[in-house]
């Protein structure tokens, strides 16, 4: 499941089978609720090297704040076994990304 949280942290979906969907599911809600309410910076970041491997952990870190849930869905079954499979996905808030500033342009009139 380690390799799985840090897949999901990384690359923000993964696709699994149902039963390991559900499991990593979750781990991935409790690892997020703990992330944001922890106040420690220090137990925040052993926290996070203790689970993850390698890229993910600079950027668990770097999106803990941002990160709300995580949804499933179900996708069509496997070809060869047959398999249901599911897309896991982190939920980001956009509210909490910066806005994009647009340029004004000046209104030309007709005449």
């Amino acid at each position: 499941m380690r390799n799985q949280l840090s897949s999901l942290i990384l690359f923000e979906s993964v696709t699994t089978t149902v039963a390991k969907a559900k499991q990593l599911k979750t781990e991935a809600q409790a690892f997020i609720s703990k992330l944001n309410t922890s106040e420690n910076e220090v137990n925040i970041k052993r926290y996070i090297n203790s689970l993850l491997y390698g890229g993910a952990q600079m950027k668990a870190y770097d999106i803990r704040k941002e990160v709300s849930c995580v949804k499933t869905y179900k996708l069509d079954e496997r070809f060869g076994d047959g398999a249901q499979r599911m897309i896991v996905k982190l939920v980001v808030n956009e509210s909490k990304k910066m806005p994009e500033k647009k340029e004004n342009k000046p209104v030309k009139s007709k005449k």
